[in-house]
C-alpha cells in the first residue's frame, strides 16, 4: 500500500465531488429534520388542545387517555426519527473523512485502519495479489484503478517506476522526475544500485 498514491489532480476532483455529495446530504438532513420538527410541533399543539378539552370537560377521561397515548406514541416515533437523522449525519461525516483521508494518503490511512477497513481497501484497489516466497510477485488492480492509471490520474505503482539497471547507467543526481509523486523510492533504488 505504501507505493500507492493518487495524483493531485485526482485528489482535487475527489474533494470537489465529496463537497457536492456532502452539501446534498446536508440539505437532505435539513429537510428531514425540518419535517420531523414540524410533526413534533403539530403533536405538541394537539396535546395542548387535548389537555384544554379535558380541563374544560368537553372530553371524557377515557377518551383523553386514548388520544394522549396516541400522541405520546407519535411523539416517540418523531424522536426516533430525529435520532436516526443524527446517526445518518454522523455516518455521512465519517465516510467523507475516510474518503478524503484515503485519497490524500493511502498508506497512512491503511495503516491506521482496522482489519475490516484494511480488507475493504485491499479489495478496492486490487483484483489479485500474487505472492511467491512470501513476497508480492505481481498485482492486478481493479478495473477502476486501471482506468485511473491509464488516464494518469490514479495510482503510482511499481510498474511505472524505472528499472534499477536503468538507474545504474544514468547519472542519478541529474535526473528529474516531475511526474512521480514519491521520489524517495528512487533514492532507495539508487542506494541498491551502488
Amino acid at each position: 500500500m505504501s507505493k500507492l498514491e493518487f495524483t493531485q489532480e485526482f485528489i482535487d476532483a475527489v474533494k470537489r465531488n465529496v463537497r457536492k455529495v456532502y452539501e446534498n446530504a446536508n440539505d437532505r438532513v435539513k429537510i428531514a429534520k425540518k419535517g420531523a420538527y414540524n410533526r413534533r410541533d403539530v403533536l405538541e399543539i394537539k396535546r395542548e388542545k387535548l389537555e384544554e378539552a379535558m380541563l374544560d370537560g368537553t372530553i371524557t377521561r377515557d377518551r383523553f387517555t386514548v388520544l394522549n397515548a396516541k400522541i405520546e406514541a407519535d411523539m416517540v416515533d418523531v424522536h426516533k426519527e430525529l435520532a436516526d437523522i443524527a446517526k445518518i449525519r454522523t455516518i455521512d461525516i465519517k465516510i467523507v473523512d475516510e474518503v478524503l483521508a484515503l485519497t490524500q494518503d493511502i498508506a497512512k490511512t491503511y495503516k491506521e485502519a482496522d482489519t475490516n477497513a484494511k480488507r475493504a481497501y485491499l479489495s478496492f484497489f486490487f483484483n489479485k495479489i500474487l505472492v511467491e516466497d512470501k513476497k508480492i510477485a505481481n498485482v492486478q488492480y481493479q478495473p477502476v484503478i486501471d482506468v485511473l492509471n491509464k488516464a494518469n490520474l490514479g495510482i503510482l505503482a511499481t510498474n511505472r517506476l524505472p528499472l534499477i539497471n536503468v538507474l545504474i547507467t544514468v547519472n542519478y543526481p541529474q535526473l528529474h522526475f516531475p511526474a512521480f509523486l514519491q521520489l524517495n523510492r528512487f533514492d532507495k533504488a539508487y542506494a541498491y544500485a551502488k
